[in-house]
């Protein structure tokens, strides 16, 4: 009897001793679903606040000639086609022919259906199809704006959506003090770096590439454009995984040559419809 009583007194004594316990892991139970919940609160919040915010972006090139404003008109199609109502700028433009119109920039403001002007969109203008730095430097006229102007222009655009245009690669001189990838700097926007899709551009890229880390430039996506015509060549099996992999950017790529304009405008689109996504 003594014994049971004695066991009896132990099992009492042990559920005590475990109901504190209990409760603790109800209580830490109960605290790791609500922190779980707050964090997923956070996290659909963040997800929302970027899916949200104007896609603003600076495309930039390898190269010139490479397709920057066809990637700069495509995205900005797109962008107004989802209502973002973009506005294109392409600050420096060389090559205009005298009392003509700076073609690149005319495209950037069709492709956006933007209600913004010429002179808006196109502040600097040089006939000489050079360098604008060096089209300056020979005494072309740069229709009075400085590069305090230029910057002044982005600023007045707010948080709006946004394509910005470069004028050749990066190291390309816009006057006596600044390169384009000065100006992306400037500008603190992210990059999309077209390039050419075949032999050669992996070196071309890289290089580009790791100025603009350098810079502290977010690279967005590298755009390969297989621009003549003609088959592709061996290296466009392998360059996109090899600039993925060694420079961890996305890619994408490459846009296929098609002779016809609107084909050719459409081939853009599809390729870069999922950076806004």
């Amino acid at each position: 009897m003594a014994t049971r009583n004695v066991k009896s007194r132990s099992r009492t004594s042990k559920s005590q001793v475990d109901a504190p316990a209990t409760g603790r892991k109800r209580a830490s139970a109960v605290v790791s679903r609500a922190t779980s919940a707050v964090r997923g609160a956070a996290s659909r919040s963040k997800k929302a606040k970027t899916a949200n915010k104007p896609f603003r972006v600076f495309v930039t090139a390898t190269d010139t000639g490479v397709g920057k404003t066809e990637v700069a008109a495509a995205l900005l199609s797109l962008l107004s086609d989802a209502g973002q109502h973009p506005i294109p700028f392409k600050p420096y433009e060389s090559g205009v022919a005298a009392g003509s119109e700076p073609a690149d920039a005319r495209t950037l403001l069709t492709a956006s259906r933007s209600e913004r002007t010429l002179d808006q969109v196109c502040l600097h203008r040089y006939t000489a199809p050079l360098a604008p730095g060096v089209a300056s430097e020979r005494g072309e006229p740069d229709s009075g704006h400085t590069w305090r102007d230029t910057l002044r222009a982005l600023k007045s655009m707010g948080e709006s959506a946004l394509v910005v245009e470069g004028a050749g690669g990066l190291l390309v001189p816009l006057d006596a003090r600044h390169d384009v990838i000065d100006l992306i700097e400037a500008t603190k926007l992210p990059v999309v770096l077209v390039a050419r899709a075949g032999l050669g551009t992996l070196n071309h890229t890289g290089l580009s590439i790791e100025a603009l880390k350098a810079r502290g430039q977010k690279v967005l996506a590298v755009v390969l454009v297989h621009g003549v015509k003609g088959r592709a060549d061996a290296s466009q099996l392998d360059n996109a995984r090899w600039i993925s992999a060694r420079h961890g950017v996305t890619v994408l790529g490459p846009v296929p040559y098609r002779s016809n304009a609107r084909a050719r405008r459409q081939a853009f689109r599809r390729v870069l419809a999922p950076l806004l996504t």
